[in-house]
């Protein structure tokens, strides 16, 4: 009986060091598993990053191209002003010119008619002396 209670005792003993070695192999394992997970982890959180950078340099390309195009088009936006007032004065002084060249024909057909009105009796009187001659 007292030896079978030392076996038993023996075996209990046994089992219990088997068990805590069971138990640190296994956290042994969890341990790794867990630093591998890490790992993982860090490669991903790495890998975003890079991804991030790149995707932001991108943005910031395409922002830069943006600025350069819509200053470009701002350039001609107002070079395309300028035209336009250059040719609205342009018109405006040909406006002017055309409403002078009216006023100066009005103002000779008006001398030509007071002409004609002095020179034609006056020529007929002399045509008429020069007939009677």
């Amino acid at each position: 009986d007292n030896r079978l209670k030392a076996v038993t005792a023996d075996h209990k003993e046994q089992i219990s060091w088997a068990v805590e070695r069971e138990k640190e192999r296994s956290h042994r394992d969890q341990e790794v598993s867990l630093k591998s997970l890490e790992s993982a982890k860090d490669k991903v959180i790495e890998a975003l990053r890079a991804e991030h950078s790149a995707k932001q340099a991108e943005l910031e390309a395409a922002i830069a191209e943006s600025a350069r195009e819509l200053g470009i088009v701002t350039d001609k936006m107002y070079n395309l002003e300028l035209s336009i007032s250059s040719a609205n004065q342009r018109a405006d002084l040909a406006r002017e010119k055309q409403s002078q060249a009216e006023k100066d024909s009005l103002r000779f057909q008006q001398a030509c008619k007071k002409a004609d009105e002095v020179i034609v009796p006056e020529m007929k009187s002399a045509i008429t002396t020069l007939n009677n001659i």
